[in-house]
């Protein structure tokens, strides 16, 4: 085999890995994309901060001071 049929068998084969990939990439895309509907991340959390439990939206949770806990709450 001389170099060029080796140079267009290596090229061939890179294209085909590459849609490969893609499609794995997308697949993925596709998969999270789904996930993230079937089981959206929780928007209330339980914060333990001063001993004390407070429950109220995830951005809240920046707020209070000397943090030790935060549980996410996936169900009332």
């Amino acid at each position: 085999m001389d170099n060029a049929d080796r140079n267009r068998l290596y090229l061939h084969a890179s294209r085909v890995l590459g849609v490969f990939a893609a499609v794995f990439i997308a697949v993925l895309a596709i998969v999270a994309v789904v996930a993230g509907t079937v089981a959206p991340a929780p928007s209330d959390v339980i914060v333990v901060h001063h001993g004390q439990l407070t429950r109220g939206p995830v951005g809240d949770s920046t707020k209070f001071t000397d943090v030790t806990h935060v549980v996410p709450v996936t169900s009332c």
